[in-house]
């Protein structure tokens, strides 16, 4: 079930300030702030495994091709989350944007994945 953007970020969450954020656990808050940075440098997206969103990594085409046998050169990407575990042909382009966000008392750098940022940006990966 979707919520409003006013029901999940205003009547259910939990406001907090940069410095009552707890980095070492996990957990949704909301954080009135100001986004100040946007690193140009990098990529806005990663490639998601179909199956778990995680990140996939490109599986080296030289450890698995015998010498002398033409091969497709499809890319193979590799899952290596414990569910998955295993190669995907098949990805997603899912985005991941890296900013500096400031509030009235100090500075925190975030990551805002891709079902917050499809919603506040209208788009996709």
């Amino acid at each position: 079930m979707y919520l409003s953007m006013y029901d999940e970020y205003v009547v259910r969450s939990e406001f907090n300030n940069i410095v009552e954020v707890n980095l070492h656990q996990v957990k949704s808050a909301v954080i009135v702030g100001t986004v100040r940075l946007i690193p140009q440098n990098v990529p806005w997206y990663y490639l998601a495994c179909r199956t778990c969103n995680r990140n996939v990594t490109k599986k080296s085409s030289k450890d698995d091709q015998p010498v002398g046998v033409l091969v497709d050169e499809e890319d193979i990407y590799e899952c290596k989350t414990p569910s998955c575990n295993n190669n995907v042909i098949h990805y997603l382009q899912r985005l991941r944007l890296p900013l500096a966000v400031q509030d009235s008392i100090g500075t925190i750098a975030l990551t805002l994945f891709d079902r917050d940022a499809s919603k506040l940006l209208k788009t996709s990966a």
